[in-house]
């Protein structure tokens, strides 16, 4: 069976050998390389980053047990130990940095999903429960998997920064397990309500809070950067799977091996090459590489800001202005925001960052009493799914005004500005301004007596 594949098309997996013995195995240039084990005689391999590092888990003795999880890199196994249970650690996944996750047993035997980075394996919890396992890990260290809760019933989790999120079910599901997660956040894996006959188990693909269905009767496995989902779908009676593809929208069939009536597919990498397992006519089970067509790569458009000038006081904040992201190709994913050329002392603030193209952002921009005056073009940069674009607008710094300030709007009557007798007293309090420039006369309105004051430029 084939589990995992990087970049390079270097997949791995496990093999029975001539012995009868099932071994971890890496494949590359069409030729099978077994790995060994740590000292036993049993291994599998189920994941390789880009850097060819291999993990996965082997016997340490003859016996079955003890099992470790093993890095193996440059022709070398190395354990990488456990969380205080000696008898059974399993390694998962490893993504480029080296940072790989899995389960192990502790020192109570409870079954717990672990991260190991730096040598050290650490204790990533559970959700309330006694159980959890770790399934993958992406770059950006985002571990996903599954944990037992409080009322015991087990639910995909999402790990990140120290904190384990539970990701609920799809509706009517008590049942839920993350199996694969890439760059961009997107995870996938199933649900099931445990209360029905036969169990009906959902795919599901879950992107920034929500859990989508991908259709009954199916199981997803893993996604790559660009969107595309693998997996497997059951007969209705559960008993026959098939490894699927979910890109655009689409369900489609992978096959199987000539006359083979079940296939699994587990991983995919961004060149559309898909991994996993199908039997053969003999109904024996072989590892199989499918290669499809790769989607168009993610990208996306920018509009013009509007409005595409913006004015701020010094220690104020200015209005906003809209940028519009379109999606161009691919499958939509997170686009982030940012400003460059700012003036000194000025900040930029997004709402609505990041989002998924069709989707608008919003920018401000706040100014220190000691901002640079002047105007400058500010870039506007957008980037997410290796894809990356900007645009620009005009920002103008305007000194702070010296005082006395008056706030006001235009005074209008019947669209005509009315004069009236200026008041001169002590205790006059303006409330709307307006000028006439052809007339060149100040109007003003007193807070109290709502009389219009005229005031001459000459004077």
């Amino acid at each position: 069976m084939a589990s995992g594949i990087n970049g390079l098309g270097q997949v791995v997996g496990q093999s029975s050998t001539s012995s009868g013995f099932q071994h971890a195995f890496l494949w590359q240039n069409g030729t099978m390389t077994d790995l060994g084990t740590l000292g036993g005689t049993f291994s599998e391999a189920r994941s390789i980053n880009d850097a060819g590092e291999i993990v996965g888990a082997s016997n340490t003795t003859s016996g079955i047990f003890p099992i470790d999880a093993f890095l193996w890199q440059n022709g070398t196994m190395t354990d990488l130990g456990n969380l205080g249970g000696n008898y059974e650690t399993a390694a998962t996944a490893i993504n480029d940095p080296g940072q790989v996750v899995g389960v192990s047993l502790t020192a109570s035997f409870a079954a717990h999903a672990f991260l190991w980075q730096n040598g050290t394996m650490a204790d990533l919890g559970t959700l309330g429960g006694t159980f959890s396992l770790a399934n993958d890990i992406n770059d950006r260290g985002q571990v996903v998997g599954q944990s037992s809760t409080s009322s015991g019933f087990q639910h995909a989790f999402l790990w990140q920064n120290g904190t384990m999120t539970d990701l609920g079910t799809l509706p009517g599901g008590t049942v839920s397990s993350a199996s694969g997660v890439n760059d961009l956040g997107q995870i996938v894996g199933v649900s099931l309500n445990e209360s029905t006959t036969p169990f009906v188990f959902h795919a599901f693909l879950w992107q920034n809070g929500t859990m989508t269905d991908l259709g009954a009767f199916s199981e997803a496995t893993g996604i790559n950067d660009l969107g595309q989902i693998v997996g497997v779908s059951f007969t209705t009676s559960g008993a026959v799977g098939h490894a699927l593809l979910w890109q655009n929208g689409t369900m489609t069939d992978l096959g199987t091996l000539p006359n083979g009536t079940i296939s699994l597919a587990l991983s995919i990498n961004d060149l559309g090459q898909i991994v996993g397992s199908s039997d053969t006519a003999s109904r024996a089970t072989h590892a199989v590489l499918w290669t499809t067509a790769a989607p168009p790569a993610f990208d996306f458009s920018l509009a013009a800001p509007s409005p595409g000038a913006l004015t701020v006081v010094q220690g104020s904040t200015s209005p906003s202005s809209s940028i519009n992201a379109t999606l161009v190709s691919g499958t939509t994913g997170p686009v982030t925001f940012s400003a460059s050329g700012l003036p000194s002392g000025v900040t930029a603030t997004f709402k609505n960052n990041p989002c998924d193209p069709i989707c608008t952002a919003t920018v401000s921009f706040s100014a220190t009493s000691t901002a640079t005056v002047g105007t400058r073009t500010v870039s506007i940069d957008a980037t997410g799914g290796g894809a990356a674009h900007s645009t620009s607008l005009s920002l103008t710094v305007l000194a702070a005004s010296t005082g006395p300030f008056v706030i006001y709007t235009l005074v209008l009557v019947n669209n005509t500005l009315v004069p009236g007798n200026f008041l001169a007293a002590n205790g006059f309090e303006p409330t709307a301004v307006a000028y006439d420039s052809g007339k060149g006369e100040v109007f003003v309105t007193d807070k109290g007596s709502n009389a219009v004051s005229v005031i001459s430029d000459t004077t």
